[in-house]
């Protein structure tokens, strides 16, 4: 055999290594691909199911009232702190 033959047979066999390793990374990442999509699918989202509960927006007369009421309590308390000192 001549050392061009055996250069050639070396050649075709590195091309051929690197065929299976090719095939064997994508069968790798082709059985990851499908383990992820187990896990995922496997997943219950139970959030997604449950009906959305109205929320209760206040009007803005409620926010003022209720910070009316807020402040007066702060005054009210600091009026009586003053009072003791």
């Amino acid at each position: 055999m001549s050392l061009a033959e055996i250069q050639k047979v070396s050649g075709r066999e590195k091309d051929a290594g690197c065929f299976i390793q090719m095939q064997r990374l994508q069968e790798q990442e082709m059985m990851q691909q499908k383990e992820h999509e187990k896990s995922v699918s496997g997943l219950h989202l139970n959030w997604a199911n449950k009906p959305m509960e109205p929320r209760k927006v206040k009007s803005l007369a409620e926010i003022q009232a209720e910070e009316q009421e807020r402040l007066a309590k702060v005054n009210v308390h600091f009026f009586v702190a003053i009072a003791f000192l």
